[in-house]
């Protein structure tokens, strides 16, 4: 994983550089959670920072929140996983 660090953001410490990564190419750095050849960058665009296209910045503060489709109170946790399982077609991660 050090090699594939020095392709990141050299400005940011390495698990926010590690973290970058699995977000932009979810396939390639978490494979066993994907399903289908989506990314998490491919709805939340330029990494989650795009104002109008499902921007990251600032999320956490909006949970715990009630989600329609669950029909009850989620967590941020709870929706990351739902996008891993939905989205793109793979399964949660034991740790969340």
């Amino acid at each position: 994983m050090a090699a594939i660090l020095k392709r990141a953001d050299s400005n940011m410490p390495a698990l926010a550089q590690q973290g970058k990564l699995i977000f932009d190419q979810t396939p390639k750095y978490a494979p066993k959670y994907t399903g289908n050849q989506l990314s998490c960058n491919d709805c939340h665009l330029q990494s989650g920072t795009a104002s109008l296209a499902a921007p990251m910045v600032d999320l956490a503060g909006l949970f715990p929140m009630f989600n329609k489709r669950a029909g009850h109170v989620i967590s941020l946790q709870n929706r990351i996983q739902e996008c891993f399982t939905r989205s793109e077609a793979g399964r949660a991660s034991a740790r969340g």
